[in-house]
């Protein structure tokens, strides 16, 4: 399934993102996630929404490290 988010995200340029998107920065192993969606691939405009999205959802303890 999120092979297919880091795919759609290779074209992604604007409205809705995928709502798996939105559930990986609260998963506790989501740094393996993300890897399997192929960020590298991503478009600027998934980038940057994506970087909104996982800031949004930062622990305050994680944001000392």
């Amino acid at each position: 399934m999120y092979r297919r988010v880091g795919e759609a995200l290779q074209r992604y340029k604007s409205g809705k993102l995928p709502k798996a998107l939105k559930v990986i920065p609260t998963l506790k192993n989501w740094e393996e996630i993300l890897e399997c969606t192929n960020y590298e691939e991503w478009s600027h405009n998934a980038t940057l929404q994506a970087t909104r999205i996982f800031v949004s959802n930062l622990d305050p303890e994680r944001s000392t490290m």
